[in-house]
């Protein structure tokens, strides 16, 4: 509690200051409001508010709207094409396929599906063990396992095939690519295995997360305690 003014940072409203910090990697919430900020600035109290993370399109009719939603996601996608190019990191495309849905010219559903999970349906046969319990469905129910669309699942989870390569690509999309905040150990497994099932799945995120220099660098718990801040002398 002593250190919560620490975690001030400035936003178009004012300063705030955070109780619980949502960001693993040090002084993350105001370089990213920053960055909102910068981005949107051509927009913001026009049809836009911006916290953090959190975007609010308002409109006076629906086709305003269908405007405005139109020129978030634009501004989006220009913001990741800017920071790809000034990033060391090599140019990946979005591993997902974007569908948008109207409802009443209001409101706009967009769908993510992950190009991870054609894949896994597409190469699960190539798992002897996979291929071998997908066939026993056939024939016989089982609690634990079920079948939903073309994708073998155990308790509603993507059951991935026995692939290093394959289980890296995964790993990597959920630490390091463009929309994570590089997640430690423990949050990075509950989101995973909340779609992904496979052997020894907590040991092989932890040493993912352990060989990323980035997190090695940033991360609080490899960081030496800085101590209680000193104030500068007054000059005289």
């Amino acid at each position: 509690m002593e250190s919560i003014e620490k975690t001030t940072f400035k936003a178009r409203y004012g300063h705030y200051e955070f109780l619980i910090m949502p960001f693993g990697v040090a002084n993350a919430p105001a370089a990213f409001m920053g960055l909102m900020n910068r981005v949107f600035k051509p927009y913001l109290d026009e049809f836009v508010i911006i916290f953090i993370d959190d975007i609010l399109i308002y409109s006076k009719s629906p086709k305003d709207h269908e405007q405005h939603l139109r020129v978030v996601l634009q501004t989006l996608c220009k913001a990741n094409v800017v920071v790809d190019a000034l990033s060391r990191k090599t140019t990946r495309s979005l591993a997902c396929t974007l569908v948008s849905h109207k409802i009443n010219g209001l409101l706009a559903n967009i769908t993510v599906e992950p190009t991870l999970i054609k894949e896994i349906r597409a190469r699960q046969s190539e798992d002897k063990l996979l291929k071998k319990k997908y066939k026993e469905l056939r024939s016989m129910s089982d609690l634990d396992f079920t079948i939903s669309n073309g994708i073998l699942k155990f308790q509603n989870q993507n059951c991935v095939l026995d692939s290093s390569e394959f289980k890296k690509k995964i790993l990597v999309e959920a630490h390091s690519s463009r929309f994570v905040v590089h997640p430690g150990n423990t949050k990075m497994y509950q989101d995973l295995k909340e779609h992904y099932c496979w052997t020894r799945m907590k040991r092989d995120v932890a040493n993912h997360v352990s060989k990323c220099l980035h997190c090695r660098r940033v991360k609080i718990e490899h960081r030496r305690p800085a101590g209680m801040l000193q104030p500068l002398p007054s000059p005289e």
